[in-house]
Parts: C-alpha cells; structure tokens; sequence
C-alpha cells in the first residue's frame, strides 16, 4: 500500500558530486575465474553513502492525481483494453510493466556526453521530456515531465538511438515507436529473490556497443570464467534483435538463418532477427513481415539490462563498467552468475530492465529503410583489436557484424542499444512496485503481499498508475507549457515520422560515442 502522499527527504543523504568521484572512488573491476553468485538477499551497498536524496513532488503535483485506486482487476488500459495487473500465482513472474511514448529527440547524450550540448547522434527519449545533456536523478525529479503513465510519478528517461528513415524528397525521418513498453524482471516466482533494490542516481548503457561491437574484452572474461558469453556468438550481449507481429497477432517466422538470433550456446531462434537488412540487402522475414496501412503489423526491438551490479557505482565512464550481465555453465552447474569484484565480495543482483519499442510497418519496402544512427558508427573508428580496415571497402574483416566485415558500417538496425536515468518517484512508486512486484525488500521495509506479477503500470494489490494529461498537463509531456522543452517533440495522437532537423539525403556522418 501506498505509505505517504508527499515525502520531504527522510534521511539526510550526503551526495558526493557525480560521476568522476563516484567512479574514482569504487573503480570495481569483475573477476570471473571465481564467480560469486549471491544466495542472500543484498541490502546495503557502499553507493549509498552518495546516493541522491529524494526530491519532494513539485507544488501542485498531488499523489492522489496519478494513481488509481483498483482493487484486483483494473478494467482498462489506456486504449481501453482490459488488463488483469496483479496476479498473484504460484509460479508467476515477478515482473513490472510500464508504458510509455516517444517523448523529445535531441542531439544529446546525458551519461557519455554529459554537459556537451551537442554530442553524438539524434537520441530519441521515451518517458522524461525535458531531458538535456546535464539530466540527471535529482534534475529530472525537479521537473518531472514525462509521456510515462503515472507523470510525474515517472520522470525516468528510457533513451535510444534514433530510428532512421530516408524519405524520396532527400529528407531523413526518425520513425516513432507507437509505444514503449518497459518492464522490471526478476525471475519467477519459485526463484530465490536475491536482487537488491535499484538506487536513485542510476544511470547506465545497454545492448550492443558500436565501439566494441564484438565485445573482444567481456567475452574473454567470461570465458576465464568458464561462462558461456551472455550473448551469442554472432551478437552481443543484452541484445534480442527484432521480431515481426502480424496484424492477426500471429509472429512472422524469421526465414533467413544468417539472420536469426542465437542463444548464448548458438542455438538458432526463428523468431528474431539480428538485424532488418541483410549484407546483400535481403529481407529477414523473406516477405512474411507485411501489413497495411489499416491493419499494420508491428516491428519489435528487445533490449536487455545487465542484472549484476558492483554496488559502489551509480554510473561509469562508459556507462557500462559497473554493470555486468548474469551468465551459465555449459552443464548448467552454474546459473545466474555474477562476478566477483576486485577488491573481494560479490556484485548484487538487480532487477533486469527490458525495453520494448513497438514500430507499424507495412512491409520489406518501408522497414528495409530503416536504421539507427548507430549503424553508421565511423568505421575508423570501430575496427576489433587485432585487424585491419579493408583499403578498398574500409571493411573490418573481425567483425561479427556480416555488414561491418564487408563494408564500412553496420547492418541496419544491428546496433540497438538504450540509456537509462532513473527519475522515479521512489518511495511514492518505485520503491513500492520493486517490494510489491518483484518480491524486494527496499531500504529495511518487506514487501507487504509481493512478489506477483504485475502488468498496466500496477503500484501494488491497490493502486495503479493513471495515463493521460489529466489533471496536472504540466507534468504528463505537454512541452508546449513547458519553457525547457526544446528540439522535435511528436504530436499526440503520435505520428508516425518525426523531422530530425539538422539531416538531410547523405548527411549520415555525425560521429557516435557509445
């Protein structure tokens, strides 16, 4: 049950300043030659000496405004579907699922490119909408604006590459997910609960890394470890590729076997696609991908956190260091390993993030277009230790990547990845959806009837998150009221493309950093 309706800071937190200290300070490295597999409950953790204090809600933001009171069944989600949001069962998931909508895209990046007002490549937010290149926990809480359910409750930037798509006119669009759908997963009901809580001030990095795509480093270390690589051998880790729904709801099959996703032992999935373009421009699906513009079928990317922490780190240099993937044996004598850390003790298990980001196409001709901006990573600058570029096609003959081997850049839509900024209302929401959700015990309180598994944006047993601009616009995504809101910001209900308005046909060379 919800505890409060407003919180001043209960605790009196000192916040050490942000990333260089923080890092300097832990600098945990992983060995994994001794895997250390929490089998208790973490509690506290050396980051919370600096972890930011909470940030009351803003004046005229009221509790009450952005939950719903539900009972056991809420009757509607936001399209007016019906949705069962809390089940308990016996051998559930523990999971929270959130929704949100494409919020503001910005030549932007807050974690690598912190303070620089241009940086990198076009970043298209979801949820918080007022982010720039200082967002950060404590500035997000103090203007929470998001397109999330629950507003305000919910600031957290889920950010992404931009999905590209050049137009006949000369004009390149960024296409825009018709949803995003972002869940907290801890396992299964019947697992034992290990993870400790997500703290305020986490930011981090996810799925492929264009710098490193072969990930030569991490591969190595679990493989000293006697761990399979949490990826595949053809991807890295915490990317799932995409997957194609028909407008019946039935999964378009994956036909082309270079194309399909493997496990991390190599085992094929029909299901998904590393990539939306092959190296010689075939189509994954081989046509059965298709729809129309009245009954689209939906392009899925799947993307997944790490869910090893090192518990001194909020964040890294790279957005990456202080977060490890889980990983297994072989044999399976070993499951679920985190490494150990440098400085002796185990890194903790969090909960897994995973992003959905939901695209309409209507076939081969309109999604066989698309990329990230990531898939055209300055090759000279993405060569895998140990070889050479190709004089004639700038081609690095090491890559995984079957475009990247051949040319000078990725397959389309190859390099997915997301950043993340927690901006939650913790104890509010969050704190109460990882105890009542995913089972957790959070700064010293139990869960009260969790775990369960919890869907349509659920609190707890009684609450849910409210969708919509009601009652507080200022707080629920409307940039017009909003004076730091700034670059493209789709309309609501969403378009489709929206202008990325420093690109044209060919100018495609604007560096990326992750």
């Amino acid at each position: 049950m919800i505890r409060r309706l407003f919180l001043v800071a209960a605790l009196a937190i000192v916040s050490t300043p942000a990333l260089a200290q923080q890092w300097t300070v832990g600098d945990q490295g992983a060995v994994w030659t001794t895997p250390g597999d929490p089998t208790t409950v973490m509690g506290s953790a050396p980051a919370d000496a600096y972890e930011p204090a909470e940030v009351a809600l803003p004046a005229g933001v009221n509790l009450t405004d952005w939950l719903i009171s539900t009972g056991d069944q809420l009757t509607t989600d936001k399209v007016g579907n019906p949705k069962s949001y809390y089940k308990s069962l016996t051998d559930g998931e523990r999971k929270i699922r959130i929704t949100c909508e494409p919020s503001t895209l910005k030549t932007k990046d807050n974690i690598l490119g912190k303070g620089i007002s241009l940086f990198g490549h076009p970043h298209q937010g979801y949820g918080m909408v007022n982010w720039d290149e200082n967002t950060d926990y404590t500035s997000a809480r103090n203007n929470p604006s998001s397109t999330c359910a629950g507003g305000p409750l919910n600031a957290t930037n889920y950010m992404e590459p931009a999905l590209l798509k050049p137009l006949a006119n000369g004009l390149i669009v960024s296409v825009l997910a018709q949803d995003q759908a972002d869940y907290y997963v801890e396992g299964n009901q019947s697992d034992p609960n290990v993870d400790t809580w997500l703290r305020r001030g986490m930011q981090f990095v996810v799925g492929s890394n264009p710098k490193n795509f072969n990930d030569t480093a991490r591969r190595a270390a679990y493989a000293a470890g006697g761990l399979l690589y949490p990826g595949s051998p053809v991807s890295p880790a915490g990317v799932n590729g995409w997957y194609c729904v028909l407008a019946n709801g039935s999964t378009a099959p994956v036909t082309d076997t270079t194309a399909q996703m493997q496990g991390d032992s190599g085992v094929h999935k029909t299901g998904n696609s590393r990539y939306l373009r092959g190296p010689n421009g075939e189509d994954p699906w081989g046509g059965g991908c298709t729809g129309t513009d009245a009954a689209p079928a939906s392009m899925t990317t799947d993307i997944l956190a790490p869910g090893c922490w090192d518990r001194y780190n909020l964040t890294a240099p790279d957005g990456r260091g202080h977060l490890w993937y889980q990983a297994r044996k072989s044999d399976n004598s070993v499951v679920g390993a985190c490494p150990k850390t440098t400085a002796g003790g185990s890194y903790a298990r969090v909960p897994r993030l995973e992003v959905k980001n939901i695209f309409t196409t209507t076939g081969f001709a309109d999604y066989g277009t698309w990329y990230f901006m990531s898939d055209r990573t300055d090759y000279a600058q993405t060569v895998t230790s140990g070889c050479t570029n190709d004089p004639t096609t700038h081609a690095d003959s090491c890559s995984i990547s079957p475009c990247r081997s051949t040319g000078p850049y990725f397959c389309n839509g190859e390099t997915e990845h997301a950043d993340y900024t927690l901006g939650w209302d913790t104890t509010d929401a969050f704190d109460q959806m990882e105890r009542e959700c995913l089972g957790i015990t959070v700064r010293g309180i139990a869960p009260t009837d969790g775990p369960a598994e919890c869907n349509a944006s659920q609190v707890d047993r009684y609450h849910g998150l409210k969708y919509g601009t009601s009652p507080n616009p200022l707080y629920s995504g409307g940039c017009t009221v909003i004076l730091s809101c700034k670059d493209s910001v789709p309309t609501k209900p969403l378009e489709r493309y929206i202008l990325v308005p420093e690109m044209t046909q060919g100018s495609v060379t604007i560096e990326h950093h992750h």
